[in-house]
């Protein structure tokens, strides 16, 4: 059905809330529908769940979440892979114990524990950040462990930070966040490169069509497992060595710049 497959960062790859950029922009848009014309699957590949993408804009056939926990294609959960109830309640017993908050997520929901700190307030926060973006969070009573794809937390210092990632290592693939001292936490072995390889298997893409567009530490595997990663303005300095192509800013269009270079619309 696809002959090739572009998979696409949300946050500083498709927009840049932080500088008002909150939804994709007409150019991008156009981009897309090229994309798509041309027998490629658009997809986006986010550490967001995928209550929290709907914003920013149409134009996608496919949707990787939950740092490749959950994908969906053309309105059809492919897969939903869940963190094990035993490891969600030994993180649970250990951040109730040290007053961690945290937060755990579903495909359609986040849920909170409070524990306010200086991290946490930034965890939060970030996820919260313009009217556009605002994500229903509801309290962790509420949680439904039999789905939680995705958990995340943070630290307000460097040492409680590298404790709380030293104790979980082996239970979760932990992801930092690129302000620092938080992170997220999927079933161990996923990510966003183990969705993609999975989406392409489904779909027949063979993976030397693959295209990948990300900017930060949690885009890593994803532009090494593609044939061709491409590395937003500014970018998380791991990339420079896995990025084919390094385009253009979200300001600058840089996905419509890309897609250009590769020759994959006009």
């Amino acid at each position: 059905m696809y002959k090739g497959a572009v998979f696409f960062d949300v946050d500083g790859t498709l927009i840049n809330a932080p500088k008002g950029i909150e939804k994709i922009s007409k150019q991008t848009e156009d981009a897309l529908k090229q994309l798509k014309s041309k027998g490629y699957l658009a997809c986006l590949a986010s550490g967001r769940a995928g209550s929290y993408i709907n914003h920013i804009g149409q134009g996608f056939d496919g949707y990787i979440t939950c740092n490749g926990a959950v994908a969906e294609i053309d309105g059809e959960v492919l897969f939903e892979k869940v963190i094990e109830r035993d490891k969600l309640e030994r993180f649970k017993e250990y951040a109730e114990r040290n007053k961690i908050g945290y937060l755990f997520e579903t495909h359609e929901k986040c849920f909170k524990r409070d524990f306010p700190g200086k991290k946490y307030d930034r965890l939060v926060e970030r996820m919260v950040y313009g009217k556009a973006n605002m994500l229903d969070i509801s309290n962790m009573i509420e949680a439904d462990y039999k789905r939680i794809t995705k958990l995340q937390f943070g630290a307000d210092t460097e040492e409680e930070f590298d404790r709380i990632c030293k104790e979980f290592e082996e239970d979760f693939t932990l992801t930092a966040h690129h302000d620092g001292l938080s992170v997220d936490g999927a079933p161990k072995g996923v990510s966003k490169a183990s969705g993609i390889v999975s989406v392409a298997e489904f779909l027949k893409i063979p993976m030397e069509n693959t295209y990948a567009f990300g900017d930060d530490t949690n885009d890593e595997e994803m532009l090494k497992t593609v044939a061709h990663g491409v590395a937003m303005t500014p970018h998380a300095k791991v990339l420079e060595s896995v990025a084919e192509f390094i385009t253009k800013s979200v300001e600058e269009e840089g996905v419509s710049y890309g897609l250009k270079h590769f020759g994959l619309i006009d």
